[in-house]
């Protein structure tokens, strides 16, 4: 089986960076660089990397970098942004990159950056064309991640975070619900069940996100964004009822689907 390859990406806000590579795939890793990076197949990767640039263009300004390797999508991303390397040039395509970048990617000491500066190896390919054993005896085990990093390796497998929790309340009808009365009902079950869920794991929200199952194979989706996070289902309820009275549905309901974004409160 073809081995996946990896896009990095940052941008200036790193939450809406990690929502953005959760966009393309539940399993995010993220770098003490603030890089966010994603596995991503290969026959998704052009479009991946389309699509990447057209939020840059349209929404964010983020830079981005695919690769083979973590170490190089990381680096493409940070030195030349909206690179996307072949296979075969992985490590090729750093070896002209100073080697004080490595530096930003693990904590090294600043004796071995000196002891670099010494031996007058200022570019990423001198260090990767050094010597092991010369170079482990000279450094020890820096010398040989630093070389293992030039060379546009990974020094650790990748480490996702974990998935985040979802907090999301269904109900499937036995009869279609058509007036506002019986809706509100069933939203303040659902609401009470949800704010006691955030209360439990200490969250609040700050935006409310319904979906209506409608008759007719159609969805009524409505997103609730809110002034400052909260869990009071009093009040998300007469939000709620404003935004279906403003917009209403149209067509007998069979699905309601409320999921809140969990926030700090």
């Amino acid at each position: 089986m073809a081995r996946s390859r990896f896009i990095a990406i940052y941008g200036p806000d790193p939450h809406s960076t990690l929502s953005i590579a959760r966009s393309f795939s539940p399993r995010v890793e993220k770098h003490l660089t603030g890089s966010v990076l994603f596995p991503v197949s290969r026959r998704y990767q052009e479009q991946a990397c389309d699509r990447l640039l057209q939020i840059s263009i349209q929404a964010k300004p983020l830079h981005f970098g695919l690769a083979s390797t973590r170490t190089v999508a990381i680096l493409a991303a940070r030195l030349k942004p909206g690179s996307r390397v072949p296979e075969r040039q992985t490590s090729q395509f750093i070896r002209l990159f100073a080697t004080e970048q490595l530096f930003a990617l693990h904590p090294f000491t600043a004796e071995a950056s000196e002891i670099l500066r010494r031996w007058g190896i200022h570019k990423i390919g001198q260090l990767a064309d050094l010597p092991r054993a010369q170079l482990v005896a000279r450094m020890g085990r820096e010398g040989l991640q630093l070389q293992r990093l030039a060379q546009g390796k990974d020094l650790k497998p990748f480490a996702p975070l974990p998935e985040p929790i979802r907090f999301v309340v269904t109900e499937d009808l036995q009869w279609d619900i058509e007036d506002l009365e019986r809706l509100t009902f069933l939203f303040r079950k659902l609401l009470e069940k949800l704010c006691r869920e955030l209360e439990n794991h200490g969250l609040s929200t700050d935006q409310l996100d319904l979906t209506l199952g409608l008759r007719g194979r159609k969805y009524y989706r409505q997103s609730i964004s809110l002034a400052f996070p909260m869990r009071n289902s009093k009040v998300l309820l007469s939000l709620l009822r404003l935004k279906i009275q403003s917009t209403s549905p149209g067509a007998p309901i069979y699905r309601v689907e409320l999921e809140a974004r969990p926030s700090r409160p």
